[in-house]
């Protein structure tokens, strides 16, 4: 999927400080059987590597994105994130959780 096609679904995944959770989100995400989708990854600033596991997903996987937050908190990073959003579906993830394969 280039950056002008719409994927069915866009995962909308704010996080800030979630190294410890986030690679194993990222893989359940990567993992699901449904393909046409898109993951607008939010970083609401974080200052542990979560940036750096994000960035590592988007440069393996074109249908990850990776936006800046101003770290004003998760209402104003999912609204951000919401705004940049290309899917005709919402679904919502945060850097702690895991997604059913199916």
């Amino acid at each position: 999927m280039g950056p002008t096609c719409k994927p069915l679904v866009s995962i909308l995944l704010p996080f800030r400080d979630t190294a410890g959770t986030m690679e194993a989100c990222l893989q359940s995400i990567r993992r699901q059987t449904f393909a046409d989708w898109e993951c607008l990854l939010v970083d609401d600033r974080s200052t542990d590597r979560s940036p750096e596991i994000a960035r590592a997903a988007v440069s393996g996987d074109r249908r990850f994105r990776l936006e800046q937050a101003g770290r004003e908190g998760l209402v104003p990073a999912l609204n951000h994130g919401l705004s940049l959003c290309r899917g005709n579906l919402i679904a919502r993830m945060d850097g702690d959780d895991l997604m059913h394969r199916d």
